[in-house]
């Protein structure tokens, strides 16, 4: 969307007749998220999912109704893939008052991400056609998953014998 300045962004969601109330975020490690095509980031109501945020970042997001919400931050939140792996998704916008977390397709598409949709499914694939997920589609039309959030892991390793240098 139409940017004010490096550090203030604005987001427009065309979406009528929200309720966030009735979808409040929970502070559990498995959150769900809507794959959306329509909103022009992702976002996330809950901070301490993030990996990393830079509260410099501020904006607002306009609603279809014509409501706002301040953007609070912008960063990245790690996912603990099933089989072991991690992934992790930058750009994330923090609004406190954001009931739904959002990952934007379109987003995700400009990182080599594949989505493909069809009968009652979504799949999103890596660039090197790895799967990376696939989404029944609601009853409502939306496409909604329950997604682990992960930790940083730091690995050391330490060699004593010189040798081996």
């Amino acid at each position: 969307m139409a940017s004010i300045n490096e550090r203030e962004e604005k987001i427009l969601l065309n979406e009528e007749k929200i309720h966030p109330k009735l979808y409040a975020n929970v502070s559990s490690d498995d959150i769900e998220w809507y794959l959306d095509n329509g909103a022009s980031n992702h976002m996330i109501g809950y901070e301490p999912h993030f990996t990393e945020i830079d509260r410099a970042i501020t904006g607002l997001v306009k609603f279809g109704d014509g409501s706002k919400v301040s953007i609070r931050g912008k960063g990245s939140i790690i996912f603990n893939c099933k089989n072991g792996e991690q992934r992790v998704v930058h750009d994330v916008y923090y609004i406190p008052d954001l009931y739904s977390n959002i990952l934007n397709l379109g987003q995700l598409t400009e990182v080599v991400c594949k989505v493909w949709m069809a009968s009652d499914h979504l799949w999103l694939y890596e660039d090197d056609d790895r799967l990376l997920m696939k989404v029944p589609r609601s009853l409502n039309r939306l496409y909604k998953i329950a997604l682990t959030v992960g930790k940083p892991v730091c690995l050391l390793n330490s060699i004593c014998d010189q040798a081996w240098l």
